[in-house]
């Protein structure tokens, strides 16, 4: 008898933490869950919202797109190009040599 109750006492001592543990996960989801159906229902009430939001993401984009291909095209970040045969060209003074 004494070792059924013993085992019992350390079943639901190790038991315990367990459960706390899946307490707090199990409230966890329950109110991720909330939030996103109170997020559904927000963008069910208002449609033009979702079609928003949308807009702002391809804005966004576009814009990070236009500052990258800024940068690309930057002429003061250009090297400037050095003519190899400038001094083997004659002037426009003396043409036809």
């Amino acid at each position: 008898m004494k070792r059924i109750v013993f085992g019992l006492v350390l079943l639901t001592s190790w038991a315990a933490p367990a459960l706390v543990y899946a307490q707090d996960d199990y409230n966890s989801k329950v109110q991720d869950n909330r939030e996103r159906m109170e997020e559904q229902k927000r963008e069910q009430e208002n449609p033009l919202l979702g079609i928003y939001n949308e807009k702002q993401k391809e804005n966004a984009a576009v814009e990070r797109q236009y500052q990258r291909t800024l940068r690309a095209t930057d002429r003061k970040a250009a090297p400037t190009s050095n003519d190899p045969w400038a001094s083997m060209r004659g002037d426009a003074s003396k043409p036809g040599r």
